[in-house]
């Protein structure tokens, strides 16, 4: 099938808990995905600066995975092109790091339970939509779709990109404080500063809704579901 008019939009699912696991809040909230994100998704999709390339033409440098999940307190609105949240959360347990959440598989976590990267629940996967449970679900592939030198016969179908980050007891905010979380995104590097070093960072969605208290001991888990459909 031929698609003329694709259309990009995120869906969050946001659940907050309390020290014995129990519910406190739960919500739903849409996005667009910005024109960064957008430009991005152009850029994984062409070579990685390999290809045969004309005379008078530059090639294309793959960009960095989206892997990394923020969040903020500011609900100010931005344009489509800002690439960071408007105040980001920067401290936890162990105070001023870089916070934000890794979801890759190949990410290295710190090996202690109370650090912000430590949880065998962050993850990114290929997913679909099952409107009769409303549920998502990881296309697991089909091996009569699949090619099999180079994913063993797993070729998947899925029409979303979902992003999983538990923000852990403790961050951000410490041992003390209760944070109001009105913010979130999701970004290719796992830094929020813009200096020199940090120039290429992109944020492919971010989102903003009413205030998430976050007490200290709570967890917050974040689902982001960034769709892609024909919208004819």
């Amino acid at each position: 099938m031929q698609i003329d008019d694709l259309k990009v939009k995120g869906t969050l699912n946001i659940v907050l808990k309390d020290s014995e696991g129990k519910v406190k809040k739960h919500k739903t909230v849409r996005n667009m995905v910005t024109n960064h994100g957008l430009a991005h998704i152009i850029g994984r999709m062409m070579d990685a600066g390999t290809e045969a390339v004309p005379a008078g033409y530059a090639g294309s440098t793959l960009p960095n995975m989206m892997r990394f999940m923020a969040i903020g307190t500011d609900q100010t609105a931005t344009t489509g092109d800002m690439n960071k949240l408007q105040a980001e959360a920067t401290t936890g347990l162990h105070g001023g790091f870089d916070f934000r959440i890794d979801m890759g598989a190949d990410r290295v976590d710190a090996g202690l339970p109370d650090n912000a990267y430590f949880s065998q629940l962050d993850s990114i996967y290929q997913g679909q939509y099952n409107a009769v449970t409303n549920r998502l679900s990881q296309d697991a592939g089909s091996t009569a779709e699949g090619i099999p030198y180079i994913d063993g016969g797993t070729k998947k179908m899925g029409d979303r990109l979902v992003f999983v980050a538990v923000f852990q007891e403790y961050n951000p905010g410490g041992q003390t404080t209760t944070v109001g979380i009105r913010e979130a995104g999701i970004f290719n590097s796992a830094y929020n500063s813009l200096d020199a070093d940090h120039l290429e960072q992109s944020m492919l969605c971010r989102t903003t809704f009413d205030v998430v208290n976050k007490a200290p001991q709570d967890s917050l888990q974040i689902i982001w579901s960034v769709a892609l459909a024909d919208a004819t």
